[in-house]
């Protein structure tokens, strides 16, 4: 499984890490790991089927930059 970190994840997403923060914690993006330093990070597949979820709803998720 590839891996992303938070900022790798949010610029796939075209967002900031804040937005991407609240999709965590609402549970739209699974977290894979947390490193001991508090880094996230995530497998590239949950990504990309978040991102296709995201043009299929018209973006709604979306808060921007």
């Amino acid at each position: 499984v590839e891996m992303m970190t938070t900022g790798q994840a949010a610029s796939y997403l075209d967002v900031s890490i804040c937005p991407l923060r609240e999709w965590v914690k609402k549970g739209y993006i699974p977290v894979v790991m947390k490193t001991p330093t508090g880094y996230l990070k995530f497998a590239e597949e949950d990504v990309e089927a978040f991102r296709k979820k995201m043009e299929q709803d018209g973006d709604i998720l979306t808060t921007g930059k």
